[in-house]
C-alpha cells in the first residue's frame, strides 16, 4: 500500500537494551535506511492490524445482527434477476 509522505516529527521513547540492540541488527540485515525506518514500519504494522481487528469485530458484530441480514437478504433478493444474466455472460 502506497502512502502519502507526511511531515515528521521529533518524538522520544525509552526502549529496553534488548529492543535496541535488535534494531541494530535488524536495520542493516533488512537493508531499512535508519532504525527510525524500522520503527515507523514496526508501528504502522501495529496499527493496520489493529485496524482489522476492528474491522474484524464489526464484521462479526454485523453477521448477528437480524436487521443487517435482513437487509443482505433483501438486497441479494433485489439483484437476483441481474446476477443471473451477468452470470450466463461470463460463462
Amino acid at each position: 500500500m502506497t502512502r502519502i509522505k507526511t511531515a515528521r516529527k521529533k518524538s522520544t521513547y525509552f526502549l529496553s537494551e534488548e529492543i535496541l540492540s535488535e534494531i541494530k541488527e535488524i536495520v542493516p540485515a533488512k537493508g531499512l535506511r535508519s532504525q527510525n525506518a524500522l520503527v515507523e514500519q514496526a508501528l504502522r504494522n501495529y496499527i493496520d492490524e489493529f485496524k482489522r481487528e476492528i474491522l474484524r469485530n464489526q464484521y462479526l458484530e454485523a453477521s448477528r445482527d437480524p436487521q443487517f441480514l435482513s437487509d443482505i437478504n433483501e438486497v441479494e433478493k433485489d439483484f437476483q434477476k441481474s446476477d443471473a444474466e451477468t452470470a450466463k455472460l461470463i460463462r
